[in-house]
């Protein structure tokens, strides 16, 4: 088994780690809730207690809507459990907000997938999505692409699209329906770019883009776009991440190019744009 489930890492503040609990983060039934994907995808159950006895709930079918749950009155969740996962296993955990893991979901996506042995098969796989809809939720359609097949980069944006397409966005003060949208068909991609193993192409934004700000190549072309034209320049790692800092503290965006992959917060109609398109692998 391979997981990067960093639910827990990206749930809140150091502070809020440390006195919250993880049957709080599920009983608040935020669409947004960080541990939800990854549990889901991990086919995880709610046992719950309650005057008429106790009951096993899918993790799945436990919450209602927007602070619901199936719990009644007088009952309490007491423990969740999560069966043992078979050795080709592969997950990830995604998040994107705007301050990091201090900030609710804008987007959150788990894509958990059971590969066979030797060679990249998918036996099974889930893909599940929060904050993009009433409750966190299952990209049914895209698993359904993916499930029995050897995945390859057609497969895959092929899945991230069906996944985007699946999502119930709403608009809000965080982010519009149709960005919401675009980060459910990214982060589907990076996470099954990323157990697959492709870590080059993934390394610009993995779980929080905030925190992980490592260059793995050794080489990028960056397009820098503005009033004077399109300047290239092809860089080595460091002066990469010296631009990214550069670009960060001017408010710019930072896609990579390459795989269409949204690093930074990006906004339709900015004037000005970094780009990162992968030259080697480093």
């Amino acid at each position: 088994m391979s997981c990067d489930l960093r639910g827990c890492r990206l749930a809140g503040s150091v502070a809020v780690r440390n006195q919250g609990t993880l049957g709080g983060n599920l009983c608040n039934a935020a669409p947004s809730a960080e541990m939800a994907p990854s549990l889901i995808g991990l086919s995880a159950k709610a046992k719950i207690v309650g005057p008429e006895g106790e009951r096993i709930v899918p993790l799945e079918d436990f919450f209602k809507g927007p602070g619901l749950t199936v719990l009644k009155k007088g009952e309490l969740l007491v423990e969740i459990q999560v069966p043992d996962p078979s050795l080709g296993v592969r997950g990830v955990y995604l998040k994107h907000s705007i301050r990091g893991s201090i900030d609710l979901a804008i987007v959150g996506v788990a894509v958990i997938g059971d590969f066979e042995p030797k060679g990249n098969t998918c036996q099974d796989v889930k893909i599940v999505l929060g904050a993009v809809a009433p409750t966190p939720m299952r990209a049914r359609g895209a698993e359904e692409l993916l499930r029995g097949k050897k995945i390859k980069n057609g497969l895959i944006e092929e899945s991230a699209e069906k996944a985007s397409a699946e999502s119930r966005p709403i608009s809000d003060v965080r982010a519009s329906e149709w960005y919401r949208r675009e980060m459910v068909k990214v982060l589907t991609r990076q996470g099954l770019n990323k157990i697959m193993g492709r870590t080059a192409k993934d390394a610009f934004h993995c779980g929080d883009p905030r925190e992980d700000t490592g260059v793995m190549v050794a080489k990028v072309k960056v397009y820098v776009s503005g009033d004077r034209g399109i300047e290239v320049e092809e860089v080595d790692a460091d002066r990469a991440r010296q631009l990214i800092g550069e670009a960060r503290a001017q408010g710019r965006c930072i896609i990579d190019k390459k795989i269409g992959e949204v690093i930074e917060d990006w906004k339709p109609g900015v004037e000005e744009v970094l780009i990162f398109d992968i030259v080697e692998g480093g």
